[in-house]
């Protein structure tokens, strides 16, 4: 309708591709549900039945209260040692960088450099620091909510703070907000329903966040940006998320022609076969904005997983994706309705949850990376978990 045209994302996008982009969407609308719908029913599970039954359980935790102490104090060692090897390995932290010493573009350029210039820390940031603290923080949530004592709830901080500092240290929002609605689901679980008063509060929350830290990182007010429709908070919302499926299929294949159908095969294989991997995502941020990636200051141009799908896969792409992305997430939603309800299977279930980012690509549902290494990390965590306990009750 032209009502975001004023948005210079907006501007490259025929009418037609605007058209084609919001059909395709619908499609995925309809079809994803559908997929899970069918899986089920080839599966004979009844999903509602199981969601009730799981809900009407009651949380297991150990019985020694030792046991739950000492496993919440190994969390919060574990999580304050990686993150002080972390930063000590950085050369700047783009948080600091920003908060201390006042540097915008610096910190954004740093940023930037953290995605690519890591190296074998990368593996460390992602594996133990994005995704064990947080689980760590859900899991210490879990046990605090059901214990009711000060020594559970202080530990559940120290974890949730270290956590919260870990995903923002990149100055990056979005990974907190996210963050923050694993609490909303958890107390959901925990208390087999929430008040409207929760609800309101875990929704509010990260939108606080948000504006606080746009007020941070930029030259606006919060306020002002909450109350002008075009700032970009509102666009940070509602635009930037969905403008790479548009700008994909503008793009590809005619204007960016370089394939990225391997996007996904692990690194080191297209190492081997002298293939250089560039996601969608990023090419479409070098022809959008070549100034800031050459600056160092641009990233990625992530949009709704649709970009991705048809940048890699074209159009059979669009069609299939939707019914993967549908399957996967019914597949972590099963495995959590047939199991007993521990902390630390909440806790995965949470961390999954938050990070199911249709904005993010395809390729992470495709490769089953979203799920992958924290279910790994979910079996070992529990079979440590037992040596643990049988260790400390001998």
């Amino acid at each position: 309708t032209g009502t975001v045209d004023y948005h210079p994302y907006a501007q490259p996008i025929s009418d037609w591709v605007k058209v084609e982009s919001w059909m395709w969407v619908m499609y995925s609308i309809v079809i994803m549900p559908l997929a899970m719908i069918g899986f089920n029913f080839l599966l004979n599970i009844r999903p509602l039945y199981l969601f009730r039954n799981f809900l009407g359980q009651n949380i297991e935790l150990h019985k020694s209260e030792r046991a739950n102490i000492l496993i919440l104090l190994v969390m919060v060692i574990c999580s304050v040692s990686i993150l002080t090897f972390i930063f000590q390995k950085l050369e700047r932290v783009p948080l600091f960088t920003l908060l201390i010493d006042g540097d915008v573009k610096q910190a954004a350029i740093d940023r930037v450099s953290i995605r690519y210039d890591l190296g074998w820390l990368d593996y460390v940031k992602n594996l133990f620091g994005l995704m064990m603290m947080p689980i760590f923080a859900y899991y210490s949530y879990v046990v605090a909510q059901v214990k009711r004592k000060w020594y559970y709830y202080f530990m559940c901080i120290i974890l949730i703070s270290l956590s919260v500092l870990m995903l923002a240290f990149d100055t990056q929002k979005a990974p907190v907000a996210f963050f923050a609605m694993g609490f909303l689901l958890l107390q959901t679980i925990i208390s087999k329903g929430i008040s409207l008063r929760f609800f309101l509060l875990f929704g509010i929350l990260p939108v606080l966040f948000i504006l606080i830290a746009y007020q941070l990182t930029g030259k606006h007010n919060a306020l002002d940006m909450f109350l002008d429709p075009t700032s970009a908070f509102y666009g940070r919302i509602f635009l930037t998320g969905y403008f790479g499926f548009p700008l994909s299929l503008e793009f590809f294949p005619e204007t960016i022609y370089q394939p990225t159908y391997y996007t996904g095969v692990p690194s080191f294989v297209l190492s081997f076969l002298d293939i250089e991997n560039v996601e969608s995502a990023r090419l479409v941020m070098m022809q959008m904005n070549p100034e800031g990636v050459r600056a160092g200051s641009a990233n990625l141009f992530s949009g709704y997983y649709l970009g991705e799908a048809y940048a890699n896969y074209g159009y059979l792409g669009l069609i299939i994706s939707p019914i993967i992305v549908g399957g996967v997430v019914q597949v972590v939603h099963n495995y959590l309705l047939t199991h007993k309800k521990d902390p630390l299977i909440l806790a995965f279930y949470a961390f999954i949850t938050v990070k199911w980012l249709l904005g993010s690509g395809v390729v992470s549902f495709l490769y089953l990376k979203i799920i992958l290494f924290p279910l790994v990390f979910y079996i070992g965590t529990k079979f440590l978990l037992k040596l643990f306990i049988k260790y400390i009750e001998d």
